[in-house]
């Protein structure tokens, strides 16, 4: 019997199961499309709150001369989230930082099969690295619940939860890359 095989299609995410008949990624490729533009949404929402609290601020402190005690940690949480959530957005791109001069040399040299195995140590690590901060950021949720945000007079679980909701959809969109047999990387390399 043949073992699965992913056919490396740019067009369309492919895979051959043993008996050899194509199953087009179509509907997954559909629900990942979906959650990467909720997430967009998502971290768009939180930035114009931000912005406006911001805004809201500066305002009363240089105008009315009066600081409200819950801005800053509103914008704050803001931008925590937007971090949180935007990790998924951004390894789903591609356009996360790291270091490439490895990946531009065997891209010039043509070296595919270099190319891929860069692509699978990367992705290995941050699967590794993501692994850990989710169980640290379930771990410390516990914790979390049990204090209050001084100014909002929230509990900081909500804040917490994103560490471990933005590890699971980066997670989710690196799994996405495993099912595409990194496609992405094959493109580049031609």
């Amino acid at each position: 019997m043949n073992d699965v095989v992913g056919s490396f299609l740019p067009t369309t995410l492919t895979m051959q199961i043993q008996c050899g008949a194509p199953i087009v990624m179509e509907p997954l490729k559909k629900v990942f499309n979906g959650i990467n533009k909720a997430l967009i949404i998502v971290m768009a929402s939180f930035l114009l709150v931000a912005m406006v609290v911001i805004g809201y601020q500066v305002f009363t402190r240089y105008v009315l001369n009066f600081t409200s005690p819950w801005s800053e940690e509103l914008a704050r949480y803001c931008n925590i989230w937007i971090t949180m959530l935007g990790i998924g957005v951004v390894l789903r791109r591609g356009e996360h930082i790291k270091l490439d001069y490895l990946e531009s040399v065997v891209t010039e040299k043509g070296m595919l099969k270099a190319r891929l195995l860069l692509e699978v140590i990367s992705t290995t690590i941050t699967s590794i690295f993501l692994a850990f901060l989710l169980y640290g950021g379930i771990g410390i949720l516990k914790a979390a619940n049990r204090q209050t945000a001084p100014g909002l007079k929230i509990s900081l679980f909500f804040i917490y939860i994103a560490i471990p909701i933005g590890c699971l959809f980066a997670l989710f969109f690196i799994i996405e890359r495993i099912i595409g047999g990194f496609a992405n990387a094959g493109r580049k390399a031609k």
